[in-house]
């Protein structure tokens, strides 16, 4: 019956979204640099896209002859061909979108690494209770069992069996509290690091599911699939300009000469005069640069719009796996829940009772505890794995 009631007790203290983790995430959101960095990206793709538009700085220049009889000051600008900035803006317009997008992608990578710090905390932690509770009932089994030892109502073979199990049940604690410890630890230190409330750590439970809202910010697409269709966007955009990138640039510069000496001026007796320069650049050897620089361009604007089709495709099938194990992890939890864990207490109970009337033997009573031990240790990983895999499919993990 101690085992049903403590069965229960983690039942229904158990919650499918664990609020500590969804404030911690949360506040991860606000704090973390990370997002902050992003953001900014997002600014300079946006001026870089308005600044297409715009030319080039200008170069002031200043001349001056050896005898001081002129002087000549000047400004040169360089402009692109009409229609060029108009097809690279194609480019600026994916890249502004990726990296929208990729705000989104790293506040799934944030709450990943978020939620694998705070689980590897809570499931130790958890695990370390139910061996704790193991090792001390195990430990009073073994003291009955010395005692009837003594009296010779029990054998050799039976004190020693309990000896061995009470002794690997208190390694298997001791190995599952230093775990804790330093998963607890690193959670503490990225809290602090932050500047969050530390002391939270000391009171969270394992979490099987993130709650609606932190659902709908990170949105129904990973985060690989969100940076592998950025990168074809935008590969395919400049696979398609490629053409544009080579064409030549404008220079227009404009002098103003002063002359000291009139006589040194090309049209007497005017000492100011203005000299209009335009260039451009003739691509006479177009085969062997512009043409290469193209060729070059698009190849390598194909090989990485293919090497992201195939990370989507990858990404989309750890989508599926991650699916499928949610899917198959609740309902192995449901049953574990419903049906599992209530039948391992009555087993034991049932097996205690029957072994002090003689009925079973020794193995059997060991049996029904193990099986109980190994059902709980099974539901808190089944939570970690839960919690993993929404991390993977996000709201597409209900979808079949």
């Amino acid at each position: 019956m101690f085992y049903l009631l403590l069965s229960l007790t983690f039942l229904f203290s158990a919650q499918a979204s664990s609020p500590a983790l969804d404030k911690i995430i949360i506040a991860g959101w606000q704090s973390d640099p990370l997002l902050h960095a992003q953001e900014n990206k997002i600014k300079a793709a946006e001026i870089d896209r308005f600044a297409r538009f715009l030319p080039n700085n200008p170069i002031i220049s200043y001349a001056n002859s050896d005898n001081r009889s002129w002087k000549t000051y000047g400004v040169s600008l360089q402009l692109g061909l009409p229609g060029k900035a108009f097809a690279l803006s194609s480019v600026d317009r994916e890249i502004l979108r990726a990296e929208e997008r990729e705000l989104v992608a790293k506040k799934i990578e944030l709450a990943s690494f978020i939620a694998d710090r705070y689980s590897a905390c809570a499931s130790t932690r958890a695990q370390e209770e139910i061996l704790k509770t193991a090792v001390e009932e195990l430990q009073t089994l073994k003291d009955i069992f010395t005692a009837r030892y003594e009296m010779g109502q029990s054998t050799q073979a039976e004190r020693i069996g309990i000896e061995l199990q009470h002794r690997q049940a208190r390694i298997e604690y001791e190995s599952l509290k230093d775990q804790s410890v330093v998963a607890c630890k690193k959670l503490t230190s990225y809290l602090e690091e932050r500047n969050l409330d530390a002391s939270i750590v000391s009171t969270i439970e394992p979490a099987e599911d993130l709650s609606e809202e932190i659902l709908s910010s990170l949105g129904s697409t990973s985060m690989d699939v969100i940076r592998a269709e950025g990168e074809m966007r935008v590969s395919e955009q400049q696979r398609e300009v490629a053409f544009w990138k080579t064409m030549p640039e404008l220079t227009v510069s404009y002098y103003r000469n002063y002359y000291n000496k009139v006589v040194a001026s090309p049209i007497i007796p005017v000492q100011w005069t203005n000299t209009w320069v335009v260039g451009v650049e003739i691509p006479l050897l177009y085969p062997f640069y512009e043409r290469s620089q193209i060729l070059h361009e698009k190849a390598e604007a194909t090989i990485r719009e293919r090497r992201a089709a195939m990370r989507k495709i990858e990404a989309e099938r750890t989508i599926d796996d991650a699916a499928n194990t949610f899917r198959r992890s609740m309902d192995i939890l449901k049953k574990l829940r419903a049906h599992d864990l209530p039948m391992a207490e009555t087993m034991l109970d049932s097996t205690l009772a029957a072994y002090k009337q003689g009925k079973l033997g020794f193995s059997e009573l060991i049996l029904a505890k193990r099986t109980w031990l190994d059902l709980r240790k099974e539901e808190v990983n089944l939570k970690a794995s839960l919690l993993n895999s929404r991390l993977v499919c996000l709201n597409a993990c209900e979808r079949k």
